[in-house]
Protein backbone atom coordinates (compact mmCIF):
# COMPACT_ATOMS: atom_id res chain seq x y z
CA UNK A 1 0.00 0.00 0.00
CA UNK A 2 1.50 3.21 -0.76
CA UNK A 3 1.78 5.98 1.78
CA UNK A 4 -0.69 8.23 0.66
CA UNK A 5 -3.11 5.35 0.76
CA UNK A 6 -2.28 4.27 4.35
CA UNK A 7 -2.38 7.99 5.34
CA UNK A 8 -6.01 8.07 4.09
CA UNK A 9 -7.01 5.23 5.42
CA UNK A 10 -6.47 6.63 9.05
CA UNK A 11 -7.93 10.16 8.15
CA UNK A 12 -10.83 8.40 7.17
CA UNK A 13 -11.39 6.50 10.49
CA UNK A 14 -10.24 9.68 12.43
CA UNK A 15 -13.37 11.65 11.10
CA UNK A 16 -15.55 9.61 13.15
CA UNK A 17 -13.30 8.28 16.12
CA UNK A 18 -15.26 11.80 18.37
CA UNK A 19 -17.98 9.71 17.68
CA UNK A 20 -17.82 6.37 18.70
CA UNK A 21 -14.95 6.30 20.96
CA UNK A 22 -14.60 6.73 24.67
CA UNK A 23 -12.62 9.85 25.69
CA UNK A 24 -9.92 7.51 27.35
CA UNK A 25 -9.07 5.91 24.33
CA UNK A 26 -9.07 8.85 22.07
CA UNK A 27 -6.91 10.33 24.39
CA UNK A 28 -4.44 7.27 24.22
CA UNK A 29 -4.79 6.94 20.46
CA UNK A 30 -4.07 10.74 20.27
CA UNK A 31 -0.87 9.97 22.27
CA UNK A 32 0.04 7.40 20.19
CA UNK A 33 0.17 9.58 17.35
CA UNK A 34 2.34 11.82 18.56
CA UNK A 35 4.82 9.53 20.25
CA UNK A 36 5.05 7.68 17.30
CA UNK A 37 5.65 10.13 14.59
CA UNK A 38 2.36 9.63 12.50
CA UNK A 39 2.45 11.98 9.52
CA UNK A 40 -1.28 12.49 10.83
CA UNK A 41 -0.37 14.42 13.91
CA UNK A 42 -0.57 17.57 11.80
CA UNK A 43 -3.65 16.74 10.72
CA UNK A 44 -6.76 19.13 12.36
CA UNK A 45 -8.60 16.09 13.97
CA UNK A 46 -11.98 18.13 14.13
CA UNK A 47 -13.05 18.58 10.52
CA UNK A 48 -9.88 16.85 8.68
CA UNK A 49 -10.37 19.23 5.47
CA UNK A 50 -8.73 19.58 3.08
CA UNK A 51 -7.06 16.07 4.00
CA UNK A 52 -5.50 14.79 0.96
CA UNK A 53 -3.79 18.48 0.63
CA UNK A 54 -2.17 17.57 4.22
CA UNK A 55 -1.48 14.61 3.47
CA UNK A 56 0.82 15.78 0.61
CA UNK A 57 2.02 18.91 2.69
CA UNK A 58 3.27 16.41 5.81
CA UNK A 59 4.93 13.54 2.86
CA UNK A 60 6.73 17.13 1.54
CA UNK A 61 8.11 18.42 5.00
CA UNK A 62 8.91 14.63 6.37
CA UNK A 63 11.00 14.33 3.02
CA UNK A 64 12.50 17.68 3.47
CA UNK A 65 13.20 17.10 7.13
CA UNK A 66 14.98 13.68 5.44
CA UNK A 67 16.98 15.48 3.15
CA UNK A 68 18.29 18.45 4.86
CA UNK A 69 19.68 15.93 7.88
CA UNK A 70 20.99 13.76 5.00
CA UNK A 71 22.85 16.94 4.14
CA UNK A 72 24.06 18.09 7.25
CA UNK A 73 25.37 14.05 7.29
CA UNK A 74 27.14 14.12 3.63
CA UNK A 75 28.94 17.47 4.52
CA UNK A 76 31.16 15.80 7.50
CA UNK A 77 31.83 12.73 5.17
CA UNK A 78 35.10 13.41 3.97
CA UNK A 79 34.79 10.73 0.89
CA UNK A 80 34.00 11.01 -2.80
CA UNK A 81 30.73 12.73 -3.95
CA UNK A 82 29.10 10.19 -5.62
CA UNK A 83 29.98 7.52 -2.16
CA UNK A 84 28.46 10.46 -0.27
CA UNK A 85 25.43 11.84 -2.56
CA UNK A 86 24.76 7.27 -2.36
CA UNK A 87 24.40 6.93 1.47
CA UNK A 88 22.43 9.85 1.76
CA UNK A 89 19.83 8.45 -0.13
CA UNK A 90 19.93 4.91 1.34
CA UNK A 91 19.78 6.75 4.48
CA UNK A 92 16.95 8.47 3.40
CA UNK A 93 14.95 5.52 1.68
CA UNK A 94 15.50 3.88 5.00
CA UNK A 95 13.88 6.57 7.65
CA UNK A 96 10.89 7.11 4.94
CA UNK A 97 10.73 3.27 4.96
CA UNK A 98 10.53 2.65 8.90
CA UNK A 99 7.88 5.14 9.10
CA UNK A 100 5.70 4.16 6.03
CA UNK A 101 5.59 0.96 8.74
CA UNK A 102 4.58 2.89 11.85
CA UNK A 103 2.04 4.77 9.37
CA UNK A 104 0.61 1.57 8.28
CA UNK A 105 0.46 0.12 11.61
CA UNK A 106 -1.18 3.09 12.81
CA UNK A 107 -3.81 2.47 10.03
CA UNK A 108 -4.40 -0.93 11.40
CA UNK A 109 -4.62 0.26 15.12
CA UNK A 110 -7.22 3.30 14.17
CA UNK A 111 -9.73 0.89 12.05
CA UNK A 112 -9.80 -1.82 15.21
CA UNK A 113 -10.57 0.94 17.73
CA UNK A 114 -13.30 2.52 15.47
CA UNK A 115 -15.09 -1.00 14.64
CA UNK A 116 -14.93 -1.80 18.38
CA UNK A 117 -18.42 -2.32 20.38
CA UNK A 118 -17.67 -0.04 23.58
CA UNK A 119 -20.02 -0.07 26.59
CA UNK A 120 -21.48 2.72 27.97
CA UNK A 121 -19.35 2.50 31.50
CA UNK A 122 -15.70 1.52 29.06
CA UNK A 123 -13.41 3.91 31.25
CA UNK A 124 -9.25 3.15 32.19
CA UNK A 125 -7.62 5.26 35.20
CA UNK A 126 -4.40 3.90 33.25
CA UNK A 127 -2.37 6.24 30.93
CA UNK A 128 -0.64 4.46 27.73
CA UNK A 129 2.83 4.37 28.82
CA UNK A 130 5.61 6.21 27.49
CA UNK A 131 7.89 3.24 27.97
CA UNK A 132 5.84 0.77 26.49
CA UNK A 133 5.09 3.04 23.31
CA UNK A 134 9.35 3.65 22.89
CA UNK A 135 9.48 0.19 22.76
CA UNK A 136 6.24 -0.55 20.73
CA UNK A 137 7.83 2.50 18.15
CA UNK A 138 11.25 0.09 18.15
CA UNK A 139 9.81 -2.84 17.17
CA UNK A 140 7.08 -2.03 14.50
CA UNK A 141 9.36 0.52 12.39
CA UNK A 142 10.99 -2.80 10.98
CA UNK A 143 7.23 -4.58 10.35
CA UNK A 144 6.90 -4.47 7.20
CA UNK A 145 5.08 -7.77 6.29
CA UNK A 146 1.26 -7.36 6.30
CA UNK A 147 0.65 -10.38 8.82
CA UNK A 148 3.18 -8.45 11.02
CA UNK A 149 1.53 -5.41 10.52
CA UNK A 150 -1.71 -6.63 11.26
CA UNK A 151 -0.63 -8.29 14.39
CA UNK A 152 1.14 -5.23 15.87
CA UNK A 153 -2.09 -3.21 14.76
CA UNK A 154 -4.06 -5.11 16.41
CA UNK A 155 -1.39 -5.21 19.57
CA UNK A 156 -1.62 -1.06 19.56
CA UNK A 157 -5.46 -1.26 19.62
CA UNK A 158 -5.76 -3.20 22.47
CA UNK A 159 -3.17 -1.60 24.60
CA UNK A 160 -4.68 1.88 23.95
CA UNK A 161 -8.14 0.76 25.27
CA UNK A 162 -6.62 -1.62 28.11
CA UNK A 163 -3.60 0.11 29.28
CA UNK A 164 -1.08 -2.46 30.75
CA UNK A 165 -2.53 -5.05 28.58
CA UNK A 166 0.60 -6.13 26.81
CA UNK A 167 3.71 -5.78 28.84
CA UNK A 168 6.82 -5.00 27.48
CA UNK A 169 8.10 -8.43 27.67
CA UNK A 170 5.29 -9.68 25.74
CA UNK A 171 5.72 -6.95 23.00
CA UNK A 172 9.70 -8.03 22.80
CA UNK A 173 8.86 -12.10 22.43
CA UNK A 174 6.75 -11.22 20.08
CA UNK A 175 9.01 -8.94 17.93
CA UNK A 176 11.26 -12.09 17.37
CA UNK A 177 8.44 -13.75 15.45
CA UNK A 178 8.55 -13.34 11.57
CA UNK A 179 6.16 -14.08 8.83
CA UNK A 180 6.28 -17.61 8.89
CA UNK A 181 6.28 -18.60 13.03
CA UNK A 182 3.13 -15.98 12.80
CA UNK A 183 1.36 -17.68 10.22
CA UNK A 184 2.38 -21.35 12.64
CA UNK A 185 0.82 -19.57 15.39
CA UNK A 186 -2.42 -18.80 13.63
CA UNK A 187 -2.52 -22.26 12.48
CA UNK A 188 -2.29 -23.63 16.16
CA UNK A 189 -4.50 -21.13 17.51
CA UNK A 190 -7.31 -22.17 15.43
CA UNK A 191 -7.54 -25.83 16.79
CA UNK A 192 -7.02 -24.31 20.63
CA UNK A 193 -9.67 -23.68 23.21
CA UNK A 194 -9.71 -20.81 25.60
CA UNK A 195 -10.78 -20.09 29.71
CA UNK A 196 -12.12 -16.88 30.45
CA UNK A 197 -12.91 -14.63 33.82
CA UNK A 198 -15.12 -12.37 32.93
CA UNK A 199 -14.09 -10.79 29.43
CA UNK A 200 -10.49 -11.85 29.97
CA UNK A 201 -9.40 -15.19 28.71
CA UNK A 202 -7.06 -16.48 31.38
CA UNK A 203 -5.38 -19.70 29.82
CA UNK A 204 -4.82 -20.89 26.35
CA UNK A 205 -5.11 -25.03 25.34
CA UNK A 206 -4.36 -27.29 22.64
CA UNK A 207 -5.99 -30.62 23.59
CA UNK A 208 -4.24 -33.70 22.54
CA UNK A 209 -6.57 -36.41 21.19
CA UNK A 210 -3.60 -38.89 20.76
CA UNK A 211 0.04 -39.23 21.40
CA UNK A 212 2.92 -38.22 19.57
CA UNK A 213 6.43 -38.13 19.31
CA UNK A 214 8.64 -35.81 21.62
CA UNK A 215 6.23 -35.29 24.35
CA UNK A 216 4.14 -32.74 22.38
CA UNK A 217 0.92 -34.56 21.55
CA UNK A 218 -0.22 -35.58 17.58
CA UNK A 219 -1.79 -32.55 15.62
CA UNK A 220 -1.17 -33.60 12.10
CA UNK A 221 -5.28 -34.38 11.51
CA UNK A 222 -5.21 -30.75 11.66
CA UNK A 223 -2.21 -30.59 9.25
CA UNK A 224 0.13 -29.34 12.43
CA UNK A 225 3.36 -31.08 12.14
CA UNK A 226 5.38 -31.52 15.39
CA UNK A 227 8.30 -29.25 13.92
CA UNK A 228 5.41 -26.51 14.68
CA UNK A 229 5.10 -26.78 18.28
CA UNK A 230 8.29 -27.29 18.77
CA UNK A 231 9.11 -23.96 17.20
CA UNK A 232 6.43 -22.09 18.92
CA UNK A 233 8.12 -23.46 22.05
CA UNK A 234 11.57 -21.55 20.98
CA UNK A 235 9.36 -18.44 20.38
CA UNK A 236 7.97 -18.31 23.67
CA UNK A 237 4.61 -19.04 22.92
CA UNK A 238 3.80 -22.08 23.88
CA UNK A 239 5.15 -23.20 27.76
CA UNK A 240 7.82 -25.04 27.32
CA UNK A 241 7.00 -28.53 29.42
CA UNK A 242 6.23 -31.42 27.57
CA UNK A 243 2.23 -31.02 28.56
CA UNK A 244 -0.58 -29.90 30.97
CA UNK A 245 -3.04 -32.44 32.28
CA UNK A 246 -6.29 -30.45 32.70
CA UNK A 247 -9.09 -31.30 34.84
CA UNK A 248 -12.65 -31.06 33.41
CA UNK A 249 -15.47 -30.76 36.28
CA UNK A 250 -19.28 -31.33 35.67
CA UNK A 251 -20.24 -29.82 38.89
CA UNK A 252 -21.58 -26.33 37.33
CA UNK A 253 -22.56 -24.95 40.84
CA UNK A 254 -20.32 -26.55 43.52
CA UNK A 255 -18.20 -24.56 45.84
CA UNK A 256 -15.47 -26.66 45.82
CA UNK A 257 -15.15 -27.31 41.86
CA UNK A 258 -12.10 -28.65 41.21
CA UNK A 259 -11.80 -28.28 37.22
CA UNK A 260 -13.08 -26.35 34.07
CA UNK A 261 -16.59 -26.36 34.22
CA UNK A 262 -17.11 -23.81 30.93
CA UNK A 263 -14.98 -22.75 28.39
CA UNK A 264 -14.88 -20.84 24.91
CA UNK A 265 -14.15 -22.44 21.37
CA UNK A 266 -13.82 -19.38 19.68
CA UNK A 267 -17.05 -16.99 20.27
CA UNK A 268 -18.84 -20.52 21.01
CA UNK A 269 -19.40 -20.91 25.40
CA UNK A 270 -19.71 -24.59 25.73
CA UNK A 271 -19.89 -26.72 29.59
CA UNK A 272 -19.19 -30.39 30.13
CA UNK A 273 -22.36 -32.66 31.42
CA UNK A 274 -23.06 -35.95 32.22
CA UNK A 275 -24.49 -38.71 30.38
CA UNK A 276 -25.43 -40.42 33.76
CA UNK A 277 -24.47 -40.88 37.31
CA UNK A 278 -22.04 -43.43 36.40
CA UNK A 279 -19.79 -41.25 34.80
CA UNK A 280 -16.42 -40.04 36.62
CA UNK A 281 -16.63 -36.75 38.29
CA UNK A 282 -13.91 -35.34 36.87
CA UNK A 283 -12.02 -36.06 33.10
CA UNK A 284 -8.34 -35.47 32.33
CA UNK A 285 -7.19 -34.20 29.35
CA UNK A 286 -3.56 -33.86 28.03
CA UNK A 287 -2.72 -30.89 25.87
CA UNK A 288 -0.20 -28.25 24.83
CA UNK A 289 -1.01 -24.59 27.25
CA UNK A 290 0.13 -20.96 26.04
CA UNK A 291 2.65 -18.77 27.74
CA UNK A 292 1.63 -15.70 28.73
CA UNK A 293 2.91 -13.87 25.67
CA UNK A 294 0.77 -16.79 23.39
CA UNK A 295 -2.04 -16.11 25.26
CA UNK A 296 -1.95 -12.35 24.99
CA UNK A 297 -1.22 -13.03 21.01
CA UNK A 298 -3.95 -15.17 21.05
CA UNK A 299 -6.39 -13.01 22.99
CA UNK A 300 -5.79 -9.89 20.66
CA UNK A 301 -6.10 -12.33 17.83
CA UNK A 302 -9.15 -14.34 18.68
CA UNK A 303 -9.05 -17.15 16.40
CA UNK A 304 -12.97 -18.42 14.94
CA UNK A 305 -15.11 -21.11 15.75
CA UNK A 306 -13.03 -24.81 14.75
CA UNK A 307 -16.03 -27.10 14.11
CA UNK A 308 -13.34 -30.09 13.58
CA UNK A 309 -11.76 -29.46 16.76
CA UNK A 310 -15.29 -29.39 18.24
CA UNK A 311 -16.43 -33.06 16.81
CA UNK A 312 -12.77 -34.11 18.18
CA UNK A 313 -14.04 -32.98 21.67
CA UNK A 314 -17.60 -34.23 21.56
CA UNK A 315 -16.11 -37.61 20.79
CA UNK A 316 -13.36 -37.73 23.63
CA UNK A 317 -16.01 -36.78 26.23
CA UNK A 318 -18.53 -39.05 24.78
CA UNK A 319 -16.13 -41.91 25.79
CA UNK A 320 -15.92 -40.43 28.97
CA UNK A 321 -19.26 -40.57 29.91
CA UNK A 322 -19.91 -36.86 29.16
CA UNK A 323 -21.83 -34.84 26.59
CA UNK A 324 -20.46 -31.17 25.34
CA UNK A 325 -23.38 -28.52 25.51
CA UNK A 326 -23.13 -25.35 24.26
CA UNK A 327 -24.38 -22.93 22.00
CA UNK A 328 -22.76 -19.63 20.28
CA UNK A 329 -22.79 -16.19 22.34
Amino acid sequence: MENHEILGEVGNTLKTLNENVPTHVKAGFYKALVRLGSALIDVPIAKLEGFAQEIRATTQSRESLVRKVGEEIKSNIETSKEYSDYAVKMFSEKILRKQINIDAVTSITASEINNTIYNANDQSSKELSDEWLDEFEEICRNKSSDDMRMIFGKILAQEIRNPGFSSIKTLKTISQLDRDIAEYFLQFSRICVHVKRGDQIVAVFAPEFKSGPFNIGDFTEFNIAPAVVILLKEFGLVSDSSDYSIVFDSSEFSDNIKGIHEFYMGDKKVYVQKKNSGAKDLVHMNGQIFSTAGKDLYSIIRPDFNIAVENKLNDYFNEEGYNLVGSPL
